[in-house]
């Protein structure tokens, strides 16, 4: 992404939230607790999705021919 397009999106992000993520020290950013909140947020959904990813991967790769759903 270019940098027009980040500023674009963090700043899409914050008018979101109602609250900066980040503090802009002159040409340096540092995350604000809303924006450290974010990136952990993130980190866990990021987190959640690679167990998803390896469960589905083991599903298909089984071979007995069984399916669990909930009737």
């Amino acid at each position: 992404m270019t940098g027009p397009a980040v500023t674009q999106q963090v700043q899409q992000l914050e008018r979101t939230l109602g609250a900066p993520v980040l503090d802009r020290l002159g040409r340096r950013l540092r995350l604000t607790v809303v924006g450290e909140r974010v990136v952990a947020a993130a980190t866990d959904v990021q987190a959640r999705l690679g167990l998803l990813y390896k469960e589905m991967d083991a599903l298909r790769k089984r071979d007995d021919g069984t399916c669990t759903s909930a009737s």
